[in-house]
């Protein structure tokens, strides 16, 4: 989860109103994410967003319509970073299996280390509603993005729900573990996570032989 940006000065600054009210944003996507992980969605309040977040309710609502659209653009905002490091981690070599094992790796290490947004995701977006639920079907569907290359290797065609099925395996695997309270040990599920995204493409055997060497970096 990123940190929150410094505080402004009090006072007159020189700073620009553009300037100012990012920082401001800012502040308040993270402390939405701070509330979130101590209270959950449904007990979380404005009044404790801007308290977190040290901006006036004035400021919040010049930002947002409610807790609900704050809720969303928090989750918005950590999950586009943590999609673009997946995707940064499986870009780095040309080798599709390795590009799974490289991008599982990034994505479940990176969830270990932001315990808070794993929670916000994977609990608590259910909690603010079908919205919630569509927003993370999208985060999922990124992710499903990764198994495209996959086809070109399948000796026989895959069926278009494999992806899908194969996302939303994972989701419960990480959901299970904040459910837990135990997201330090999800990259442990590295081996398997990756025989899960490899064996419809390339078969068990070069699948089992992959998901080994993943078991070294788990």
């Amino acid at each position: 989860m990123p940190t929150s940006p410094q505080r402004l000065p009090r006072g007159r600054h020189g700073l620009s109103p553009s300037y100012v009210a990012d920082n401001q944003r800012a502040r308040i996507l993270v402390g939405v994410a701070e509330v979130v992980a101590d209270k959950g969605y449904a007990a979380m309040s404005v009044e404790d967003i801007v308290r977190r977040s040290g901006v006036s309710r004035r400021t919040f609502y010049d930002q947002f319509r409610d807790k609900r659209s704050a809720f969303f653009a928090s989750f918005d905002a950590i999950n586009e970073q943590v999609l673009a490091a997946t995707t940064a981690a499986f870009a780095s070599t040309d080798h599709w299996p390795e590009q799974v094992r490289r991008g599982l790796a990034k994505l479940l290490g990176t969830l270990a280390d932001e315990p808070a947004f794993a929670r916000m995701a994977f609990l608590e977006m259910a909690m603010a509603g079908p919205d919630g639920l569509r927003r993370l079907e999208a985060s999922i569907a990124g992710f499903q993005t990764l198994l495209v290359p996959g086809e070109t290797m399948a000796k026989e065609p895959v069926p278009a729900e494999v992806p899908h099925m194969i996302g939303a395996a994972i989701a419960e695997l990480v959901r299970r573990h904040a459910v837990r309270d135990d997201m330090a040990s999800v990259s442990r599920s590295l081996p398997a996570a990756v025989y899960l995204c490899l064996v419809p493409y390339i078969g068990p055997s070069r699948a089992w032989s992959e998901s080994q060497q993943a078991a070294g970096r788990a």
